[in-house]
Formats: structure tokens, C-alpha cells, sequence
């Protein structure tokens, strides 16, 4: 298992044990991140699994793809080199203690 640690929106932390494989949306969904929708379970058609993360976990993930980069770009809150689908992020060991924080709506 993989350390993740979330920050909802209101500040609160929530600690994950997150298995290789799943996307960080099923992890929030897992442990009951309160923000993170997906309302599209995953098929990149929606934001409301919008994360912002620390830049240095962002440049350890494959980039993001044409689809994922067109939804983020109208995201309120949306910021470059920071910015991703939780949906699109598969947890492996390089995110060991990474955070994501639930963006704004």
C-alpha cells in the first residue's frame, strides 16, 4: 500500500493506504473525500475530480493527454504544471506521500 494524504476544501486532512493500479479518484472515493464527484466515473468528460498538487509530484506523472488538458484549461481554479483529473492519476510507488488537494468549484 501507498501513503497518500488529501486536503478537502475545507482544510481537512484525510489519510489513504491507496493500492498500486487504482486512479486517485477511487482512492478519495475509497475513504470518503468529501469534493472529489467524478461524476463521469473516470471517462474524462466532467472536472469534478480536479486536483491541484505540489509541482514536484506533478513532474513524476506521465503528462496529462489531449482530453484531460482541454477540460482542465476551463477548471475554475485551474493552474498549469499544478493541475490534474484524479480520474487520469494512476497511484504508484512514485507517489509515495504525494498530497492532492480537492480543488476549487
Amino acid at each position: 500500500m501507498i501513503s497518500i494524504r488529501f486536503l478537502e476544501r475545507d482544510g481537512k486532512v484525510v489519510d489513504a493506504a491507496a493500492e498500486p493500479g487504482l486512479t486517485v479518484l477511487e482512492v478519495a472515493r475509497q475513504v470518503g473525500v468529501h469534493g472529489m464527484l467524478g461524476k463521469c466515473c473516470g471517462r474524462v468528460q466532467c472536472r469534478t475530480c480536479h486536483v491541484l498538487l505540489d509541482p514536484r509530484v506533478y513532474d513524476v506523472l506521465p503528462p496529462p493527454g489531449e482530453a484531460e488538458s482541454r477540460l482542465l484549461a476551463g477548471a475554475t481554479g485551474f493552474r498549469p504544471g499544478v493541475s490534474r483529473l484524479g480520474c487520469q492519476i494512476e497511484i504508484s510507488e512514485s507517489l509515495r506521500g504525494a498530497h492532492f488537494r480537492v480543488a476549487p468549484i
